[in-house]
């Protein structure tokens, strides 16, 4: 197949095999080349393609991922922006992001999150010593595979920190941009993104990991907004219990409201859990439970196939030894005896049923919203 030829299940050498997610402006395939190897492709949808805006979006995430070489950081091969279409190839990722394993087994999540504080803080520093900030870290963007492996994926909001005299010069956003729930109070007062931008954002992240849920919940996007600027976060034990006071003040830390008051930057992060306990007792995943449970289901069937078989192997032996007994017959069964209608049995009082258990609905979710154009005004 050419360059530039796309049909229903091919574009140019590469087969279209699976669509792993997809976006307002783009979607994730499983794509395989014409060698057989499987990569992914992130594919601008048609409308999108038709948007000069969109296309520059792709290329700036595509040069930016480029230049990052971490095993921590998904990695990318080519670009090809075309008038067929516009998409990039990066390395197919084996692996659900930590959102979805968050709501699907907290407990495993946790297990890990000594190895996930690691790779994140790792991963995210290789950025920061390019002079580039992601600006928009949140669990959707972070894979993790069975072996703790991480990769951190979508390059498309990172931008140049400025430092120095760029930083004076740069003045104030014109567009807010990032995902409210994970939002730094820098970014949404329109001040420049620097690395302890990144660092909030990952606060919160540890936070959900700690909890199960992030530090702010709101009915409406904009009170979410204003819980960000000024309202102080609860601590992680506030809501679990099992979190260590070490863990409190270090995810207390990164979310501080002013950039000065956090750590200097995700190395000394990285070193502050790595000499903390996160829990109090050990955490125990639902994979490991169902596992110990099986295993005991297991043993019981065993148990009891054995005692059967050791039974009828004394019955054998029994009837070899004396063939000729004879069983007893069985004791005739007697009427109950007839009931005075004068006389009343009590009652056995029935089980209370217990209350059904009821679900809690979950809070509001606004972040399905990565790029906002205005900001109202916020008291």
């Amino acid at each position: 197949m050419s360059a530039g030829e796309t049909t229903v299940d091919h574009v140019d050498e590469y087969q279209l095999i699976n669509c792993i997610a997809t976006g307002t402006h783009s979607q994730i395939w499983e794509v395989a080349e014409s060698g057989g190897e499987h990569f992914a492709m992130k594919l601008l949808l048609p409308d999108a393609f038709r948007d000069p805006a969109q296309r520059r979006v792709l290329k700036h995430e595509a040069r930016i991922a480029k230049m990052l070489r971490h095993p921590g950081l998904i990695r990318f091969h080519k670009v090809v922006v075309d008038k067929h279409h516009a998409y990039f190839i990066m390395d197919h990722f084996r692996a659900p992001n930590l959102k979805q394993q968050i709501q699907s087994d907290l407990p495993a999540v946790q297990l890990r999150f000594r190895k996930i504080v690691e790779s994140t803080c790792l991963a995210l520093q290789h950025m920061h010593d390019l002079g580039w900030a992601h600006r928009d870290v949140k669990p959707d963007n972070i894979l993790l595979n069975r072996n703790s492996e991480i990769r951190l994926i979508d390059f498309s909001l990172a931008l140049r920190i400025a430092s120095g005299l760029g930083k004076l010069l740069a003045g104030k956003s014109k567009v807010i941009q990032g995902t409210r729930t994970y939002i730094a109070p820098e970014t949404i007062k329109r001040e420049s993104s620097t690395a302890r931008t990144d660092m909030y954002s990952l606060g919160v992240t540890f936070f959900e990991i700690l909890t199960g849920r992030p530090p702010f919940l709101a009915n409406s996007p904009n009170d979410l907004l204003r819980k960000h600027l000024g309202e102080a976060p609860p601590a992680p034990s506030h809501v679990n219990p099992n979190v260590t006071p070490e863990a409190d003040r270090a995810v207390l830390r990164m979310l501080e409201k002013k950039p000065d008051k956090r750590f200097r930057d995700l190395n000394e992060v990285f070193s502050e859990f790595r000499n903390i306990q996160p829990f109090k007792q050990e955490v125990e995943s639902k994979v490991m439970r169902q596992a110990a449970e099986d295993a005991r289901e297991q043993e019981a069937a065993s148990l009891g196939v054995r005692i059967s078989s050791r039974g009828d192997a004394f019955r054998t032996q029994q009837q070899q030894d004396d063939v000729e007994a004879v069983p007893e017959a069985a004791p005739p069964i007697e009427p109950p005896p007839a009931r005075d209608a004068n006389s009343r049995t009590p009652e056995r009082p029935r089980p209370r049923p217990r209350p059904a258990s009821v679900p809690v609905p979950p809070a509001p979710d606004h972040d399905d919203l990565p790029f906002m154009d205005e900001l109202p005004e916020i008291n």
